[in-house]
Parts: structure tokens; sequence; C-alpha cells
């Protein structure tokens, strides 16, 4: 038994992310939707190109959104049983418009890295989130 996604940050513009399970038995495999991940509304634009990049690490998942607003961002979730929920909306604290934050992410146990493609006049920025008593912080 093994979890996948599959990341369409193009449908509609908005993007979402599916997290799939497939069970591969003897005779046939088996593909099943586990769970579709959108932001929450409040935090949904047109543009937010939501699942241009996923990075997933034991039970904390990252989703950039870099057309999200007009600086980008990326969200994480957390494992929660059988389902991941979202626990933070992360930005940059020195956002600026047209940064792309989140055109990259990776994670690592409390751990998470977030690229800014546009930042500086498109050289690029590195960010690195920690997580310390349940808040994620730059």
């Amino acid at each position: 038994m093994q979890t996948f996604y599959v990341s369409a940050h193009r449908l509609a513009r908005r993007g979402l992310v599916v997290l799939l399970l497939l069970l591969v038995g003897a005779a046939q495999a088996q593909i099943s939707q586990i769970q579709q991940l959108i932001p929450a509304a409040e935090f949904r634009s047109n543009l937010a190109f939501y699942g241009n990049s996923v990075a997933i690490a034991g039970d904390v998942m990252v989703v950039g959104a870099p057309g999200d607003g007009v600086t980008g961002a990326a969200y994480v979730y957390e494992r929660s049983g059988d389902y991941f929920v979202q626990t933070a909306r992360l930005q940059a604290d020195d956002k600026a418009n047209l940064d792309f934050f989140g055109t990259a992410v990776a994670v690592s146990g409390t751990t998470v890295v977030v690229g800014a493609s546009g930042k500086d006049l498109s050289r690029g920025a590195v960010y690195v989130f920690s997580k310390t008593a349940g808040t994620w912080s730059q």
C-alpha cells in the first residue's frame, strides 16, 4: 500500500492536489482517491497555481502556491488519522510583489524550505521555516 499525489496546479488557474492510494495485489493494482486538498476559502485566488510544487515527508506535506495573492504562499498540512489537515499558511517576512514564493518546496521533520524564484528581480531566494511549540516560524 502506497500513498502518492497528483498535482493539477493549472486547473482553473487555482489548482488542487489529490492524494491517491495505490494497492498492488498479486493479479492487479487498484488506485483510489483518498482526499482532495485545496486552501481554505479565504486564501483561494484565481491565479494561485496551488500545487505548483509539493513535498511530503512522513506526516507533513507542503504545497506551494507561487501565484497566491501577489507574493505567493506555501501551505502546510499535517496528517490527522487518515487525512491531511491544513495547519499553516507560510509567507516570507520580507514578502514583495511577484516574489513567486512557493515555486519550490521541501520538508524534513520540523523544517520546511520554500523557494521564491522572483525575489530580488528574479535572483531568487530560499526561506527556511521551523516548527517550535506547534508554530511555524521563519
